[in-house]
C-alpha cells in the first residue's frame, strides 16, 4: 500500500532521516514571582500539557527493531481507508516496496507498544521483499544449471528440489520457496489461512479469486501479522496467547523468512546515529 503523506516530521535529529516536528509545544507562563516564593512560570509549567518528543519516540522504537530510521516517515495525520475483498480497514502504517520506505500514521494516538507492533508488521514486508528478490535471482541461477545434458552438473532433481543438501545455504531462498510455497505445503498454508482477522481477509480474497498474486499477498500479510504479534510477546500476556494460535508450519516459515539464510543474515540493518 502506498499513500501521500501531507504532514511529515519536518525536522529530525542529525542523521535521523525523519521528516517532522518534535511534538506540539506546551504552554509556558510568565516569569513574575508570586507571594509564596514559587515562580509563576514553574506553576504554569506544572499545569500545562507536557511537550512530547514524538520524533525521539519513533526513533527509539525503530532503532530497537534494527531498521534504518531514515527509511521511516511518521505523521500525525489519520491513516487512509482501504478495502480487502468486502472488508474495509484504516491504515495504521504502510510499506512501499519500490522504495523500501515505511510510513506510520496517527502517531499522537499510539503507545510505544502499538507503534512497535505496526512497525514490526511493515518491516516484515521489507524482509519478504528481500526474500522474493533473492529467490528470483537464485531461481535463474538454478535453471541455468539444467540447460546442459550432463545431469551430474544440475543443481536440482527432476522434482525441483536441490540435488545436494550442502547447497541449501547458498540457495536458501530457492529452497525455502520449494519447501513452503509449492505443492502440498502451498495447499496447507492456504488451509491454515491467516492468523488474525486482518490476514484472514486476504486469504478469503485469495481463495475467492484463485489468483497467484492474491495468494502471495495473503502469505506476505500473514507473515507481517506474525511479526506484529511477536513484538507484543514481551509487553502483555495477550501477545503470548495470540502467538500460541499460530501453527507450527507458519512459525517455521516465518522464522526462516525473517532470518534470511542458514548462517548469513541478510536482514541486519545498519542503524544511523540520531
Amino acid at each position: 500500500m502506498t499513500a501521500s503523506i501531507q504532514k511529515l516530521f519536518a525536522q529530525g535529529g542529525q542523521g535521523s532521516g525523519f521528516k517532522g516536528h518534535s511534538g506540539r509545544p506546551g504552554m509556558v507562563g510568565g516569569s513574575s514571582k508570586q507571594g509564596g516564593g514559587v515562580a509563576r512560570d514553574d506553576l504554569d509549567r506544572l499545569s500545562a500539557p507536557q511537550k512530547v518528543d514524538h520524533r525521539k519516540r519513533v526513533e527509539e522504537v525503530v532503532k530497537r527493531l534494527g531498521f534504518p530510521v531514515e527509511r521511516v516517515n511518521a505523521t500525525e495525520d489519520e491513516g487512509y481507508l482501504f478495502t480487502v475483498g468486502d472488508q474495509q480497514f484504516r491504515a495504521a502504517g504502510d510499506y512501499d516496496p519500490s522504495t523500501g520506505q515505511v510510513n506510520i500514521y496517527d502517531i499522537d494516538e499510539k503507545s510505544d507498544m502499538t507503534m512497535e507492533g505496526i512497525l514490526s508488521h511493515e518491516i516484515m514486508h521489507d524482509k519478504w521483499r528481500t526474500f522474493r528478490t533473492e529467490y528470483q535471482r537464485q531461481f535463474v541461477e538454478v535453471q541455468r544449471s539444467v540447460q546442459g545434458n550432463d545431469k551430474s552438473k544440475w543443481l536440482i532433481r527432476m522434482d525441483g528440489g536441490l540435488r545436494n543438501p550442502n547447497d541449501r545455504e547458498r540457495f536458501w531462498a530457492y529452497d525455502l520457496n520449494e519447501n513452503f510455497l509449492t505443492g502440498d505445503f502451498r495447499n496447507t498454508l492456504g488451509e491454515l489461512d491467516g492468523v488474525t482477522p486482518y490476514s484472514d481477509a486476504y486469504w478469503k480474497k485469495a481463495l475467492e479469486t484463485g489468483s497467484g498474486y492474491d495468494f502471495e499477498l495473503a502469505v506476505n500479510e500473514t507473515l507481517a501479522e506474525i511479526a506484529r504479534l511477536e513484538s507484543n510477546l514481551s509487553g502483555t500476556d495477550i501477545g503470548v496467547d495470540e502467538m500460541q494460535s499460530v501453527g507450527p508450519l507458519w512459525k517455521s516459515f516465518y522464522k526462516k523468512v525473517k532470518r534470511g539464510g542458514v548462517k548469513q543474515n541478510l536482514f541486519h540493518f545498519e542503524v544511523s546515529n540520531a
